[in-house]
């Protein structure tokens, strides 16, 4: 698996695009119910994926919008894995 790409959404708003990107990545990998999802989800989506916005309305938003999809898709996030990286 390569870790070689970062992706970051500045004013990250409603969290479409963050979204588009979770999606491409899980399209790459064979799908959001593939065998490596979770592993790309755990090691490199969670790890390299940066949201950035700094009012706490906006914060919460794409972080619903984020979790829910992931759920929607299986991956239930436990832990420290629930904190996605918004800054």
């Amino acid at each position: 698996m390569q870790q070689a790409c970062n992706g970051a959404g500045f004013r990250t708003g409603t969290g479409a695009f963050l979204l588009e990107i979770f999606q491409q990545i899980f399209e790459n990998v064979g799908g959001a119910d593939s065998l490596k999802a979770d592993l790309v989800l755990r090691e490199h989506i969670l790890k390299n994926i940066y949201g950035f916005e700094y009012l706490l309305a906006p914060y919460a938003v794409p972080h619903l919008k984020l979790v829910s999809f992931l759920e929607d898709m299986g991956h239930k996030l436990h832990g420290e894995d629930e904190r996605l990286a918004f800054i």
